[in-house]
């Protein structure tokens, strides 16, 4: 299997972003830069998204194999241990990273994701989805999208323009092959009630795809965890509360530090 795009800034702690569903790392180009004033902040590309193109011999990739091209990108780069920080999809990913390889992390973190499955519903929901991208394309799916994981009380305009132009850029691929990984996860609550190292959830208050008192709830399970709630933020807390995205790691960091 190929190796994931990966990008370095900083330097000491290392800090891996993990981007979510039609995205790739510039959705943390807001964040990523203050992070690296103190930490060595790591941005990849998920397979299928950004800089990590799915090729034609690749069949459906699972959330399982994304964590297993993470791990080998990150120990080729002589990284052994970090702090995981997953966006929706990258936080299933890092679930599946902190099941399969918990010894190479100091903590690990939800940022707007949740360590349940999918229900009926949503899964259906998912075969809707690839059935609409592989008929009409990206851009009439993400136009929909995009918008609705933004906080409607909030004039995000310009950040959802950005993150329109980043979501088109998307290939079918990519998109049809994380909706399937999506709809196939397995519940991991245990992974958050066995967790050895300290777990970070990040909850907005306006998020209609993952709610604050499920996440809320979810918190509850590790032994050391540290919850959040973005009072003015959807789904999209990195670009609509920034500074205080930057804070909440920061102050993990230390957490994790100690």
């Amino acid at each position: 299997m190929s190796a994931v795009f990966i990008e370095s800034m900083g330097k000491g702690q290392v800090i891996v972003l993990v981007h979510g569903f039609c995205e790739d790392s510039r959705v943390w180009s807001e964040i990523a830069p203050q992070l690296a004033q103190n930490h060595n902040v790591i941005l990849i590309d998920l397979p299928g998204f950004g800089n990590s193109p799915l090729n034609a011999v690749d069949a459906v990739i699972t959330l399982e194999d994304m964590a297993m091209r993470l791990k080998e990108t990150l120990v080729a780069k002589g990284i052994n241990k970090c702090t995981l920080i997953g966006h929706s999809l990258g936080g299933y990913v890092s679930l599946a990273f902190a099941e399969k390889y918990p010894k190479m992390l100091n903590g690990f973190g939800l940022f707007h994701s949740t360590a349940s499955s999918d229900t009926d519903f949503k899964k259906e929901n998912r075969l809707k989805h690839v059935d609409f991208v592989k008929r009409n394309g990206i851009e009439p799916f993400v136009k929909t999208l995009i918008p609705s994981l933004f906080a409607a009380k909030q004039a995000n305009e310009q950040q959802i323009e950005k993150s329109l132009q980043m979501a088109n850029q998307c290939n079918v691929t990519g998109v049809v092959n994380a909706l399937h990984a999506m709809r196939q996860r397995p519940d991991r609550l245990a992974v958050l009630l066995e967790s050895k190292v300290p777990v970070l959830i990040i909850a907005g208050a306006d998020d209609t795809v993952m709610l604050k008192k499920d996440l809320a709830y979810q918190a509850s399970l590790p032994n050391c965890c540290q919850f959040e709630l973005l009072q003015n933020s959807g789904h999209m807390g990195m670009l609509e509360e920034p500074k205080r995205s930057i804070e909440i790691i920061n102050e993990f960091m230390d957490l994790v530090k100690n």
